[in-house]
């Protein structure tokens, strides 16, 4: 949550009361677990022993104030002024919010970092680095103030959702180190109640002692029986009450077992026209209310719907009291999107049988009818997961509700067991992604759109709230690359047919926050996204590219003698003969006779690479001028052989091929690389 955040703008000021330090009690727990989600090797919290509290780490300590009230830059001088750094020593400053000034401040310089270290061209590090520089002018920051600030944190945590925060720290932290706990309201209780001795002790909470808490409020890991339903379009399909529909197949019609039998078979393997040919061939011999009744499900099944509700009607007729006909009826009229018949049908149907499935049905088709009465939606989706508290359909469905009313806490649990019962559901995930970005926590978002993208690579949620993220997280070469994922598949639904107009504004709510996004479409290959003061340019031409790092074998005859080589293969040749083009304009190469093997004279070419939690970044800039950037799909052993071999060889090779051709392009003899790993 560094920098700009989505929570409430609220001052509360005054001095530390009791209420004072649970809030920076809350902080301090907050902080740890941001840390540990980080993978930071945190070694203990120190409690009022220097400044407020202490991160302490295998290699550097963050020291922290906590300040209950609203700060601008005025504060911030004053506080960076009196603030005395010992050794390895980080600083962070933790306010209930932070005013416009310093939020601008915060925002500038975080863009200057980022643009700093990106792909990005000299001119923009230049603008950025100059209006960097101003700010600090025009705000009197001197030297001493200024290496405090641009190293330190800055986070925003509004009072009123302090604990909210730190509950979401702490879900996502037990499920990445995978750890069920009996009750994490419970856990958080007994972290307080350390927090608070050891803050009138001024003592520390080791991580051992961290392992005691959680072992004393684990429960014993189980195989989780996970319970799908086989919802194949937004409402639950009634074949999923085949077996509540009364009568046992020999019941029915013991002379046509061996049909029905088959007609069993066909739903089983998902064939429904097949096993609705047998149910109508029955249904004109034999047309009973549980023929009928089939025949009704099948042809919801298939898409029929205004059919299946005609069969409805003739069940009705003979049966006016009969619940399968209702629901069906009930969930084909909200399938064609006729709300208000369907909301009547499914009430009726619950008057005959209160069910978990109608239940479920009542409470999505208030959810996305015309009304959005999501009070009466949350009540049905309570009322069936009283009545079967498994499905995680439900449970999905219900956070969202709770998300838009807003009760963030009910919308976290409810997602977090909607994907303990379902871990293959990318509806859940990326939702959980959006709640954690709602929240500002942009690093666990991240995790959770990842774990929706592995699922389904085309969600429209994940992509987009992955590309926000990284232009929150001042990733700007991740968010290009993201942002050019998200418009090579829904460029179409922001412009039609491709052809340049006004622009598109997307407005993206948070906390109380709002940020505002411009999308231009500047010519058919190119879209500009405008947003928190950055331009970024994002290129349509697709391709299935692939960027690579790792340590190859330089020839056949040598297959073990292994290079260090970083690169990337292009799919279409035009492409390819583009980027050479452009490389050989801009650097000075020399070529080894007649082979596509060249050095760099002039020793202007940089490779950066950048290791991230699940993926890897790789920035190769020629002269300043022209760069290739791109991620991996995820982390190999790649990285590793590389950095072996480079520390051995001292230089690696840049090779560029295109697929279509075969053509290669290889600059040996790099030195100038830039390996950052994570710790």
């Amino acid at each position: 949550m560094s920098g700009s955040s989505y929570f409430t703008p609220k001052f509360t000021g005054g001095s530390y009361s009791s209420i004072g330090y649970n809030y920076q009690d809350v902080c301090a727990l907050f902080c740890m677990f941001d840390f540990l989600g980080r993978g930071e090797p945190v070694n203990s919290i120190g409690f009022e022993m220097i400044n407020d509290f202490t991160i302490n780490m295998k290699h550097q300590i963050l020291t922290v104030q906590v300040k209950k009230q609203s700060l601008g830059v005025t504060e911030i001088k004053k506080i960076l002024q009196g603030t005395e750094i010992k050794g390895n020593t980080k600083v962070m400053l933790i306010a209930t919010d932070f005013k416009k000034d310093l939020e601008v401040m915060i925002q500038i310089r975080n863009q200057y970092i980022s643009v700093k270290n990106s792909d990005l061209s000299i001119e923009w590090k230049r603008d950025a680095k100059e209006k960097f520089e101003q700010l600090l002018v025009n705000n009197n920051i001197d030297n001493n103030i200024r290496n405090l600030f641009m190293g330190g944190e800055f986070i925003a945590i509004p009072e009123n959702i302090s604990d909210l925060a730190l509950m979401a720290k702490v879900y996502s932290w037990v499920d990445k180190e995978k750890i069920s706990l009996n009750n994490v309201d419970h856990f958080i209780d007994t972290l307080h109640s350390k927090a608070e001795k050891y803050r009138s002790d001024r003592k520390e909470l080791n991580i051992d002692e961290l392992k005691e808490i959680v072992e004393e409020h684990s429960t014993e890991t189980l195989a989780r029986n996970i319970i799908k339903e086989a919802y194949e379009s937004q409402f639950i399909k009634p074949s999923e009450i085949l077996s509540v529909l009364g009568p046992t197949q020999k019941d029915i019609l013991k002379s046509l077992e061996d049909k029905l039998m088959t007609a069993y078979d066909f739903i089983k393997s998902n064939d429904y026209n097949e096993a609705l040919n047998v149910f109508l061939n029955l249904s004109n011999i034999y047309p009973t209310i549980e023929i009928n009744t089939n025949c009704a499900i099948l042809f919801e099944m298939i898409g029929e719907y205004q059919t299946a509700i005609e069969y409805c009607d003739k069940i009705i007729q003979q049966d006016p009291d009969n619940y399968a006909a209702y629901y069906i009826k009930g969930t084909s009229l909200g399938s064609i999107k006729r709300y208000s018949e369907g909301l009547f049908n499914l009430e009726k149907a619950l008057s005959i049988n209160k069910t978990s499935e109608v239940h479920y049905n009542l409470g999505y088709t208030y959810m996305v009818s015309a009304e959005h009465d999501t009070s009466k939606a949350i009540e049905h989706y309570k009322a069936s997961l009283a009545l079967d508290n498994s499905i995680p359909r439900t449970h999905q469905n219900i956070s969202v509700c709770y998300f838009n009313y807003g009760n963030y806490v009910k919308s976290l649990y409810h997602i977090d067991k909607a994907i303990i019962l379902d871990p293959s559901s990318s509806k859940a995930f990326s939702h959980k992604g959006e709640l954690y970005r709602f929240l500002g926590l942009y690093d666990e978002a991240l995790k959770y759109y990842m774990d929706c993208l592995k699922i389904d690579k085309d969600n429209y949620v994940a992509l987009l709230g992955k590309s926000l993220c990284y232009v929150e997280k001042g990733f700007i070469s991740e968010a290009i690359i993201s942002f050019k994922n998200f418009f090579d598949k829904y460029v179409d639904k922001f412009f039609k047919k491709r052809k340049p107009s006004k622009n598109v504004l997307m407005v993206d709510l948070g906390w109380e926050k709002t940020r505002y996004i411009t999308i231009e479409l500047k010519d058919e290959k190119t879209v500009n996204v405008h947003i928190n003061h950055n331009t970024l340019p994002i290129t349509l031409e697709k391709a299935n590219d692939y960027i690579f790092i790792g340590a190859l074998p330089t020839s056949e005859e040598n297959p073990e003698v292994l290079y260090p080589m970083v690169g990337k293969f292009y799919e279409n040749k035009t492409t390819y003969d583009k980027v050479i083009q452009r490389l050989k304009k801009t650097v000075n190469l020399f070529q080894y006779f007649e082979l596509p093997l060249y050095v760099n004279v002039g020793k202007d070419i940089e490779v950066i690479v950048k290791e991230r939690d699940e993926y890897i970044l790789i920035e190769l800039i020629f002269a300043e001028e022209f760069n290739i950037v791109g991620i991996t799909d995820y982390k190999t052993g790649g990285l590793e052989a590389f950095e072996d071999n480079f520390n051995y060889y001292g230089q690696c090779r840049i090779h560029l091929e295109c697929e279509e051709t075969n053509e290669i392009f290889v600059i040996d003899g790099i030195e100038n690389v830039n390996l950052m790993k994570l710790n």
